[in-house]
């Protein structure tokens, strides 16, 4: 028998560790099958583990080389990876807006400073892979600057570098400037970025769409993450404004040679920054479609692991499901925690579903984070094992 595992992150566990953990219990319960096993992302961050971005690109590129950028911010840097002519932008991670209303604004300049620099060295590609709500929300007209060799404050703004707070109102009267630049001066602005990228090939990946769809959804996301609700609807019309300004330079010259939509249901994701990189020509793409999209899954059975499932189904398994459909494989869910009743399977592509036996993470008194952090791996790896080996004998055959 021929099995395809998909892991994602679980609490305690990296992706690649989870793919790892869960062949081997496959294999315990039936030796003789052909496993292989992947890890993939569906964009949530979790503590120590982060969003599993990198597992898949070491996995998928074993020989990329990792460097943290500086970004202008307080700590750290933007992680890169590169391989080859290509390159990996990890935004997922650092700048997941976490619900404080005063570091919801910020400036992408730095993100269009990064791209200036990857290109220069000879990147060909680069992916940039977003966070659904950004903690540098300026409708991306920071990068749009960078790429374009204009200092962003030229164009109106007055957005701090990550890391620094502001007052929530500030985000309003950015969202106003940048609603008052003239489609001619937008149109002069995303060309000449779109000069400066050349023959690059430039994409995102997006964890979730937003509850509304396209930029309509934007300011309501904010709003049901914290921020102050009557903010958040100056926000929403100053940002409609915005993008009829951009529509009618993109119409009156043809940016891309093909209209935007703010319809589009991730159009709205970071904070406008999906849509600035589409008027930019770049490629969308969900990132568990991009998770599974150098993977085998044309199997006897296909088994993925994920975190939780239930109002919001995890990227990775909707992409799962499409290629399972596709190719007529049967998929099998496995979850930290699921809140779906089983007549719901179907709906979702599955055939079959299992959570972790036995509770969830347990909080350990007495002893060190390290220590702390090594036992809830345990303790994570002997419930993964447990479930996988009942699906096996279940499903094996």
């Amino acid at each position: 028998m021929w099995v395809a595992l998909a892991g994602a992150a679980l609490p305690g566990i990296s992706a690649r560790d989870v793919a790892s953990q869960a062949r081997a219990a496959w294999l315990a319960a039936r030796p003789t099958d052909e496993v292989s096993a992947f890890p993939v992302s569906d964009g949530l961050y979790l503590a120590e583990l982060g969003s599993g971005v990198e597992d898949v690109i070491r996995t998928r590129h074993p020989h990329a080389h990792r460097r943290l950028l500086a970004d202008g911010g307080d700590a750290g840097g933007v992680p890169v990876w590169q391989w080859d002519d290509e390159a990996s932008i990890d935004l997922s991670e650092r700048y997941a807006w976490d619900g404080d209303p005063g570091r919801l604004a910020g400036s992408t300049h730095f993100l269009g400073q990064l791209c200036n620099e990857l290109i220069d060295s000879g990147t060909t590609g680069i992916t940039i892979h977003l966070p659904r709500v950004i903690s540098t929300s300026d409708l991306g007209m920071g990068m749009v600057c960078a790429l374009a060799g204009v200092d962003d404050e030229d164009m109106g703004s007055i957005l701090p570098v990550n890391g620094e707070g502001c007052e929530p109102s500030l985000l309003v009267q950015q969202c106003d400037r940048y609603a008052s630049i003239p489609a001619q001066q937008l149109r002069e602005l995303y060309a000449q970025a779109r000069r400066c990228l050349g023959d690059t090939r430039i994409g995102f990946t997006y964890p979730d769409e937003l509850s509304l769809r396209g930029l309509t959804g934007m300011a309501r996301t904010w709003h049901q993450g914290g921020y102050p609700g009557k903010l958040a609807q100056e926000c929403e019309r100053h940002i409609g404004r915005w993008f009829h300004h951009l529509q009618q330079a993109e119409s009156s010259r043809h940016i891309l040679g093909v209209g935007l939509d703010d319809r589009v249901a991730y159009s709205g994701v970071a904070g406008g920054l999906a849509m600035s990189l589409l008027a930019l020509g770049a490629f969308a793409r969900p990132i568990g479609a991009w998770s599974i999209s150098d993977s085998p899954v044309n199997a006897d059975l296909v088994i993925y692991v994920g975190y939780r499932l239930g109002l919001k189904v995890p990227s990775t398994l909707t992409a799962l499901a499409q290629r399972c459909e596709d190719e007529g494989n049967p998929l099998v869910g496995v979850f930290e925690h699921a809140d779906v009743r089983r007549g719901e399977l179907p709906r979702l592509g599955l055939c079959g579903m299992y959570e972790l036996p036995g509770e969830g993470a347990l909080a350990f008194q007495g002893v060190s984070h390290t220590d702390s952090l090594q036992l809830e791996h345990r303790q994570m790896v002997m419930r993964l094992q447990q479930a996988i080996g009942r699906v096996a004998r279940t499903w094996g055959w």
